[in-house]
């Protein structure tokens, strides 16, 4: 993302929100809150420390906290922990920021929930990337995971870092420029008020290079400016200065500034102070790469444990028992041929669920390459009731294939015959033992559309959340992986999905699919 992100969309998003700021330093602490004002935020509440922070979200509705892992009385963690076991505040995205970054903080963190963790100093356009992120997702999908690891392996491709050169005088620019050009992107400003406008474009410097002494706006009032500006105050900043000029440097690092330059200048000290710097803007960009690829091998870990506690222990499960069966049952034929029938439907079911993870991983990163042919829908329907044999007898659910012959439509095989064996598990398991599913379909000019009906109805509390990831109620094997799957695998193929649910009327799943 290259801009500052201040849209209407922004505005509507965050202006609605109750903001917890939560630092023990008071001008961060300010600068966090500016921040948030320029993005829309109407309602900001402030916190010095964890017991504090805690009072308010105990009297006050929150929707958003923002707070340092290092604060008094009780630490950020212990913080997030407590929010964490609240039922009223489980689900609030939390936000960390820390100066100071040790992998079993980070770690201590995602294991209590966190949705971002962010690394001190950070600019706007960093914070409203991790809070769009924390509002929308509080936990990633394993895409950001891959997404970094390919991140890692283009380190090569990514441009150089900007340097700003302000100075009145154009000869000093080119002179600089010409030094600096081979290693870095060079910009250049002859005023004030040029290079306050540049470091707040979409593309602003890493590093300014700013002369003191300056006509109309000097470079300490420059310096001031960036420095009290939220979107500009985490550019660093070196003055070009005279040898006499030694009160003023003072007074430029204490607005900010981390080193300054004699004139006139020694090509050899200019290169090497800049490359200093330079190599400490990209160590902090490192280590905040570190740290969001830290936290995604943590959840994916976690996000592998859970599928395989709970979808992959099932079938294994069945598998067995039914081992077991054919070792008792060695005499009795039919016995044999039900329990081979029941161990080829769980392994079936097994390798979906394996195909499943892999295919949805390439969707969510983006690197899977759709090869859509001519199928025959109720063919692949056929073989999704088929599979799931063994979990309808269980239930005694009646099966009512109502589909008409001749649907075809342009897909992928095997990712149609997932999406739909997604549908249809989540149906057999939301279902009332005994009732009925029904498979029906629909003809339509440019899409096919598929009904799958079961008696059951899906909560009011997960509607609006029903295709997102990780939401199930009620299922005693359910990582809620199945519907938001199933969904990124009808848009991928150009398809549409939707569903309607009610006690009475039970509930319907819509799949709609390109007519071939």
């Amino acid at each position: 993302m290259n801009t500052i992100l201040t849209d209407n969309k922004d505005q509507a998003i965050f202006s609605a929100k109750t903001v917890l700021v939560v630092d023990n330093v008071d001008n961060i602490r300010s600068t966090v809150v500016a921040m948030l004002g320029d993005l829309g935020c109407k309602k900001v509440v402030q916190a010095s420390n964890g017991v504090e922070a805690l009072s308010i979200i105990s009297k006050l509705k929150v929707d958003l906290i923002i707070s340092e892992n290092q604060i008094p009385k009780m630490d950020g963690v212990e913080l997030l922990r407590k929010v964490r076991l609240d039922p009223r505040t489980a689900k609030v995205p939390f936000v960390m920021t820390s100066a100071t970054i040790e992998q079993s903080e980070v770690i201590r963190a995602i294991k209590n929930g966190v949705s971002e963790y962010v690394v001190k100093p950070f600019s706007a356009r960093i914070l409203t990337q991790r809070l769009k992120k924390a509002i929308a997702q509080p936990i990633k999908h394993t895409a950001s995971f891959v997404n970094a690891q390919k991140a890692g392996k283009e380190e090569a491709k990514k441009p150089k870092l900007r340097v700003l050169v302000v100075d009145d005088i154009p000869d000093n620019i080119d002179v600089i420029s010409d030094l600096l050009r081979g290693e870095y992107q060079i910009k250049a400003a002859t005023n004030g008020p040029l290079a306050l406008k540049i470091c707040a474009s979409e593309q602003p410097p890493d590093l300014v290079l700013l002369d003191i002494m300056m006509p109309d706006m000097d470079g300490l009032e420059v310096c001031k400016r960036l420095k009290s500006n939220s979107k500009t105050q985490h550019i660093t900043v070196i003055f070009l200065t005279a040898l006499d000029q030694t009160e003023d440097v003072v007074k430029g690092l204490d607005l900010g500034a981390v080193d300054y330059i004699t004139k006139p200048i020694n090509p050899a000290i200019v290169k090497a102070r800049v490359r200093t710097h330079c190599r400490a803007i990209e160590s902090h960009k490192q280590t905040r790469d570190q740290v969001d690829t830290l936290m995604e091998m943590a959840r994916l870990k976690e996000e592998f444990d859970r599928i395989a506690k709970n979808d992959l222990k099932y079938p294994l499960e069945e598998i067995s028992g039914s081992i077991n069966n054919l070792q008792r049952y060695l005499r009795d034929p039919n016995k044999v041929k039900s329990t081979a029938n029941a161990i080829k439907s769980s392994v079936s079911q097994l390798t979906h669920m394996v195909d499943n993870m892999l295919t949805l991983a390439k969707i969510e990163e983006g690197t899977y390459k759709l090869a859509p042919v001519r199928l025959e829908l109720n063919k692949v329907l056929e073989d999704v009731i088929h599979t799931f044999a063994t979990s309808t007898e269980r239930k005694r659910l009646e099966i009512h294939n109502e589909l008409d012959a001749q649907l075809f439509v342009d897909g992928e095989e095997l990712l149609t015959i997932s999406l739909f064996s997604n549908l249809f598990k989540n149906a057999v398991e939301a279902a009332l033992r005994g009732s009925a599913i029904k498979v029906s379909s629909e003809a339509g000019e440019r899409y096919h559309k598929i009904t799958i009906h079961n008696s059951g109805a899906v909560p009011d509390e997960i509607k609006s959340q029903f295709f997102d990831k990780y939401i199930a109620c009620g299922k005693k094997n359910g990582t809620g992986i199945g519907t938001y799957a199933a969904k990124l695998m009808v848009e991928i193929q150009k398809g549409r999905i939707s569903f309607d649910s009610s006690e009475d009327a039970g509930t319907n799943l819509h799949v709609e699919l390109p007519r071939s």
